[in-house]
């Protein structure tokens, strides 16, 4: 027989969920819905589409219901927020038990489940699709592994609506989100996460860098329902982009299937060549340090005091923009190596991807920066530079083979000049701030850039 205790318990939660129920119904939802159905295939369609057909049903339906499903868990905690606004500890924490903790735990994990979603969907369909373009020459080796970007990249870069997905895709439960959330996920499933209303975790914090161990002490506060519906918001809008982006590379891979269909020649598509192995194309003889392109000697080692003296020349053709890749990879080893001797490091700037936006690339661009697994952009500022390309204040994102135009924001393949990002105003405006306060560039920073907004 249930006690005195756990009646009056279960009177106060009930009138606790009545009142959110009321404050749920009474405020707008907010954000908007993803459609179900909207693509067109037609109705009759060969054995070869079948898989096609199914996935794109399947994977569009589930990406809708879990971006609408964020919507609604946004809505909840605003809801939620006014409610615990009038509360007492005690009473936080009883509705944080019965109510708040389960749907706060499952809102803050579906960024991360949307976004690999995202690169499930785009790789799998865009696999089937290339059928159209590869024709007899498709092969089925699609990997089977848990699947990141750079996984699907060779699956998906050749359709032209592809990398806009993919720069929509990429901002969603990226640095800032992770930060702001006190890296929540991952502190949930290996550790301890904050608590959400009341409590404190992480009052000890075990750091070892350089060989040194040191100890923190502090804490997590906990996660408000406010705070936790701000963030969501964001994520939810990075979905919604990358949902119209997803919807734009889908109808592409449609009307492909379509003009195959029909007779006709799709117009992109297909599965990237296969990058070759350095053993195919270049060989090294230890025994008389020659290298060997294509059979043929292109260069020299030489080893000595300690130092390998590399002699190097090549010659080679590729269409379109395609040459330009070798050397990137070059230049990248190079860096690697520490071979590109840069100046001083004076100030240091780092971005995240949502703080920048594609332009419309006028030239080559480089492929190293897609397939190096990289989360944001770090921008090392000179205070003497040889090149003052593209402007005298600019910095360098050394592992994307980026540079930074400081003064306008523009943002520029280092290797081919071709610009291909642009800081967005906000962004730019907080960086313009950082440079100023560097006791190295403020000179040269009064000389470029425009007075500060008062």
């Amino acid at each position: 027989m249930t006690d005195e205790f756990s009646l009056a318990r279960s009177e106060k939660l009930t009138a606790l969920y009545t009142r959110y129920r009321e404050t749920l119904d009474s405020i707008a939802v907010g954000g908007r819905w993803m459609p179900y159905r909207w693509w067109t295939l037609p109705d009759r369609l060969n054995a070869e589409w079948m898989a096609y057909s199914q996935m794109l049903g399947e994977y569009a339906s589930e990406l809708a219901n879990i971006i609408n499903d964020l919507t609604h868990h946004v809505h909840r905690l605003r809801a939620w927020d006014q409610i615990v606004a009038t509360l007492d500890d005690n009473d936080k924490h009883e509705a944080s038990h019965e109510f708040i903790e389960m749907l706060g735990t499952v809102a803050m994990g579906q960024p991360y489940a949307i976004k690999s979603r995202f690169a499930f969907a785009a790789g799998h369909l865009s696999h089937q699709a290339n059928q159209a373009i590869d024709g007899s020459g498709w092969n089925d080796d699609f990997p089977s592994f848990n699947l990141y970007l750079n996984d699907i990249e060779p699956y998906c870069s050749q359709w032209k609506r592809y990398r806009a997905f993919k720069l929509k895709v990429e901002p969603i439960a990226g640095k800032k989100f992770k930060r702001a959330s006190d890296d929540f996920r991952n502190a949930y499933n290996h550790g301890f996460s904050s608590r959400f209303l009341v409590g404190m975790t992480g009052v000890v914090k075990r750091i070892a860098k350089g060989g040194a161990v040191s100890y923190a002490f502090g804490g997590n506060e906990p996660l408000g329902t406010g705070e936790i519906a701000d963030l969501l918001e964001v994520e939810r809008d990075h979905c919604y982009a990358a949902f119209d982006a997803f919807q734009r590379l889908v109808e592409e891979q449609v009307a492909a299937i379509v003009a195959v269909e029909g007779g006709g020649t799709p117009v992109s598509g297909g599965r990237a060549p296969e990058p070759p192995r350095s053993g195919d194309l270049l060989q090294f003889n230890p025994e008389s340090g020659t290298i060997l392109f294509e059979g043929r000697k292109v260069g020299s080692t030489e080893y000595a005091n300690g130092a390998t003296r590399v002699a190097f020349s090549i010659e080679y053709e590729a269409v379109d923009g395609d040459w330009v890749v070798p050397l990137s990879w070059l230049a990248y080893g190079l860096r690697l190596a520490g071979l590109d001797r840069r100046p001083a490091i004076v100030f240091e700037a780092s971005t995240d991807a949502d703080d920048i936006e594609p332009v419309a690339a006028s030239g080559p661009i480089l492929l190293v920066e897609k397939t190096l697994r990289l989360d944001g952009y770090v921008w090392q500022f000179h205070k003497s530079d040889a090149d003052p390309w593209p402007s005298p204040l600019h910095g360098h994102d050394y592992e994307r083979g980026l540079v930074i135009d400081g003064i306008t924001g523009q943002i520029y393949d280092k290797a081919t000049g071709t610009e291909v990002f642009k800081l967005k105003r906000k962004p730019l405006e907080e960086l313009h701030q950082q440079i100023r306060a560097s006791k190295d560039l403020a000179t040269i920073a009064a000389q470029h850039l425009p007075p500060p907004q008062p």
